[in-house]
């Protein structure tokens, strides 16, 4: 029977080289990839905890995407990302097929899940915003999930499918790439481990055969014979050496019952910590990237609202945090997604992510509570609660990255996002917020000694923070900063 059907190009699928990379990711902070509702982590059918290959694989596309080659402009255009990762865009037979594949990466072993609390916080009442309390499991700090990578390098393209893994497998050993929801509120941190990279001659009978047999040597490394690999993927890394004045804490969800054979009271409020990989097993303090990053927004809000001589708030929380007066908020910080809907609410991503924070309690105390009844002075009934807290502890750096593509080409934006981006910062290092749980109530105040900005191949004018403290910044800005905050004045009112 006759075809009408036009024949494609011989050997457009055809691979010459198969390139394979295998090796063990490790969670740096806890990962949250969604199952049922969004809620409970992602199993596969055998009841295993997985992170989908299709997450992986948009977080690879999406990462290669922001590399810089070395003009500036970005080393995988969109033709370019559709010769490695497919080309979907278009309709019809000439797309571009996806030469990666990534696979689901499971679990090794057994792994306790956690529980991590999200609120919501009404900018009027200070207090929780209704509707806006949830829970959701996260995979804990310290888990080994193995991870594969193939790819298929074809004759008509032989060098982009072999850079592109190159740099991916250097960004994740790196811990440059997140993965999952709430990746810019501190979850989601790997880093590649133990990597092991074949790549096979698929014209070669005898690296075939030897590969079928399992017979086949990996390389010494992902950029074996390729020289070293220099990834540039426009974050501006800051980072804020600190330490606590007060009790700095985050509650955790849920209290453990003291053991039979322990004479220690019960206590009602317990910091949010994480048990660490070894053989000690020990917990560390946890203060979310969450929790962090709600304070700077919330602050960030507070100076565009005193700025712009903004009296009234929107009553519902959606409309107070997507108030569209405060886009420089929005830049940075992102805006909420309205899920109330059928067809529900992605929001936007800001350019603003911050890390979940981790520290050692050297000491601890328990102090009781209790509220006053105004009409008898005495003790309230059934309000009399305790509070584990960290006396002493020793913190590390803050650490925060800001996607300098996603701010905008637009020379306002920038500006206004470097003056609100650094009044924040100033304000915390000043000591102007508290953090973590009490902030109203004497715990959370902190000393900032030094904060610190570094990146490569920036663009303007963020590249003039790199290198520099906030201090430098502030005492003898560059142009670039004097700039933006002369453009900055302009945006108030006469």
């Amino acid at each position: 029977m006759s075809s009408t059907t036009s024949a494609r190009p011989a050997g457009r699928r055809a691979a010459t080289i198969r390139h394979e990379v295998t090796g063990m990711l490790h969670t740096v902070t806890a990962l949250r990839v969604g199952g049922w509702a969004h809620l409970l982590v992602a199993r596969d059918g055998l009841g295993r905890i997985v992170i989908p290959g299709t997450s992986l694989a948009g977080a690879l596309r999406a990462w290669l995407g922001t590399v810089a080659g070395p003009a500036g402009s970005p080393l995988f255009d969109a033709t370019a990302l559709g010769k490695v990762f497919g080309n979907l865009e278009q309709g019809g037979q000439d797309e571009e097929l996806c030469r990666v594949r990534v696979d689901d990466a499971v679990v090794v072993g057994d792994t306790l899940l956690e529980i991590r609390d999200g609120v919501g916080i009404d900018r009027d009442t200070g207090a929780a915003a209704a509707g806006l309390l949830y829970q959701h499991e996260v995979i804990p700090p310290h888990t080994l999930l193995a991870v594969r990578i193939t790819a298929s390098q074809t004759s008509d393209d032989p060098e982009r499918v072999g850079e592109a893994l190159r740099l991916l497998v250097t960004a994740l050993a790196e811990g440059r790439i997140a993965l999952g929801a709430a990746r810019t509120r501190g979850l989601g941190r790997v880093r590649l481990t133990g990597a092991r990279h074949v790549r096979i001659d698929l014209t070669d009978r005898a690296q075939v055969l030897a590969w079928l047999c399992g017979q086949v040597l990996p390389t010494p490394d992902a950029g074996a014979g390729a020289g070293p690999v220099v990834v540039a993927d426009s974050r501006l890394s800051i980072e804020i050496r600190w330490s606590p004045v007060t009790p700095v804490m985050v509650q955790a969800s849920t209290v453990n019952e003291p053991e039979a054979e322990s004479d220690r009271d019960p206590v009602d409020i317990v910091p949010l910590q994480a048990m660490c990989s070894g053989s000690d097993s020990r917990a560390r303090l946890i203060l979310p990237g969450s929790s962090v990053k709600g304070v700077l927004r919330s602050h960030a809000e507070r100076i565009m609202r005193t700025l712009l001589g903004i009296a009234d708030l929107p009553g519902k929380w959606l409309g107070q945090v997507n108030d569209p007066r405060l886009t420089a908020v929005q830049v940075l910080f992102g805006a909420a997604g309205d899920h109330s809907g059928q067809d529900g609410g992605s929001g936007q991503q800001g350019a603003l992510s911050v890390n979940d924070c981790y520290g050692d309690m050297t000491a601890e105390r328990v102090v009781t509570h209790t509220a006053v009844d105004r009409w008898t002075g005495g003790a309230a009934e059934n309000l009399l609660f305790s509070v584990q807290e960290p006396a002493a502890a020793d913190w590390e750096p803050m650490r925060m990255s800001l996607d300098t593509h996603r701010v905008s080409s637009g020379e306002n934006e920038n500006n206004h996002a470097i003056a609100l981006l650094l009044l924040v910062l100033r304000d915390l290092a000043d000591g102007w917020l508290a953090l973590g749980f009490g902030g109203t109530r004497g715990r959370g105040a902190v000393s900032v000694a030094e904060i610190t900005f570094d990146g490569s191949k920036l663009p303007q004018p963020w590249a003039d923070l790199c290198g520099r403290t906030l201090a430098d910044l502030i005492g003898d800005p560059p142009e670039a900063v004097s700039h933006a905050f002369v453009s900055w004045q302009d945006m108030m009112p006469a």
